[in-house]
């Protein structure tokens, strides 16, 4: 595998159309996700982000290469990620009840 790749980003939350980045495969998920929150149209928060690889969800240190040599990938075309944004819950929500 080459050190740079194409990810191709499909965002499922909101039917957006797909991105393609140029990325580091030595990137990690953490890595990737702060990526997509500087770059991506509406710029998603890196905790609301979900990245799905390959019908899975890594663990955000988990690098691009480690998740592509699991994957089907052939080294050529662009790695798919699907992008789950989740929505933000409002203070109230967020507080335990007593």
């Amino acid at each position: 595998m080459q050190d740079r790749a194409k990810l191709c980003i499909k965002n499922v939350t909101t039917g957006q159309s797909d991105e393609t980045l140029d990325v580091n495969v030595d990137s990690t998920i953490a890595e990737l996700k702060i990526l997509i929150q500087d770059t991506y149209p509406g710029n998603p928060r890196a905790d609301q982000q979900r990245l799905i690889f390959f019908g899975r969800a890594p663990a955000d240190t988990e690098t691009l290469r480690q998740i592509s040599a699991t994957g089907q990938y052939s080294g050529t075309d662009p790695i798919t990620c699907h992008l789950v944004i989740r929505q933000s819950q409002p203070a109230a929500e967020q507080t335990a009840a007593p």
